[in-house]
């Protein structure tokens, strides 16, 4: 038996399809009668097609059905930004600016870190100095290196805080870094009362470490082994460090502010 394609036959056209014929009138123009094909295609994607076509003796019959399937397909994107701010780095180092300016060998001095920079915010006691105001960017290596917007909480690195006072200091270290270069005072938060005594809850007088011809001893052993302060006389002699007015005689630790990286900074120590 030859093999059978199926045809369409529509009035007045004639269409050839293999070796058969199917003329206007159902006549095949060769070929066997009384023969039935049927063809089913699938078309994988978005369209399925299926066509039936029958033929029996002279007449042909077809019968087409199309069915269009669209899928629709939504695709949803979602983007997340995050920001990342620096502020510093629970590190070795323990300025916020990665590099100490006294302390250098981190081996011998892992709980304390000379730190210079500014800051404009005053006072080194005030409940506000506690909190970085302008993500530790008060070093003198970092982006705000004048102290705009910072306090002195800032030049100290994640995991560091200046250091609170004479014990705090004495657990961190033997004493005040040997090698800080020029003229330079390194604060803590260590204050005095009226009558030249350290002592909690005080603000008179700057006390920590000072380098050359800066500062003065401190006269009672009550700030051991913290040794050095800085008057409101010699505070308002400076380039950079700033003691308010003449009537804050007595309250330097709680106005001192620090308009430059020059002289010095403050004594960060280790959290733990």
């Amino acid at each position: 038996m030859r093999a059978f394609i199926a045809c369409i036959s529509f009035p007045l056209l004639t269409f050839a399809c293999g070796e058969s014929f199917l003329t206007s009138n159902g006549m095949g123009g060769s070929g066997p009668t009384d023969t039935t094909s049927t063809g089913t295609t699938t078309e994988t994607g978005t369209t399925t097609e299926t066509g039936t076509t029958t033929e029996t003796g002279t007449t042909t019959s077809t019968t087409s059905t199309t069915s269009t399937t669209s899928t629709t397909s939504t695709t949803t994107t979602t983007t997340t930004t995050t920001t990342t701010i620096t502020t510093g780095t629970d590190d070795l180092i323990g300025c916020s600016d990665g590099q100490r300016e006294g302390y250098l060998n981190i081996a011998a001095n892992p709980k304390i870190a000379a730190c210079a920079g500014g800051f404009k915010l005053p006072g080194v006691v005030t409940a506000a100095s506690y909190t970085p105001a302008c993500q530790r960017q008060g070093g003198d290596d970092g982006p705000h290196a004048n102290g705009k917007g910072c306090n002195v909480a800032d030049l100290c690195s994640v995991g560091w805080h200046v250091c609170e006072s004479a014990l705090d200091f004495q657990g961190s270290t033997w004493g005040c870094p040997s090698d800080v270069v020029g003229q330079s005072f390194w604060v803590t938060r260590q204050a005095m009362t009226s009558g030249g005594a350290c002592a909690a809850n005080t603000k008179n007088n700057l006390v920590g470490c000072a380098g050359s011809a800066m500062g003065e001893p401190v006269a009672t052993n009550t700030c051991s082994p913290l040794p050095d302060k800085m008057l409101w006389a010699e505070c308002d002699t400076s380039a950079v460090w700033d003691c308010g007015a003449s009537d804050k005689w007595l309250s330097e630790a709680e106005v001192v502010t620090k308009n430059g990286s020059s002289e010095g900074g403050v004594l960060c120590c280790r959290d733990n």
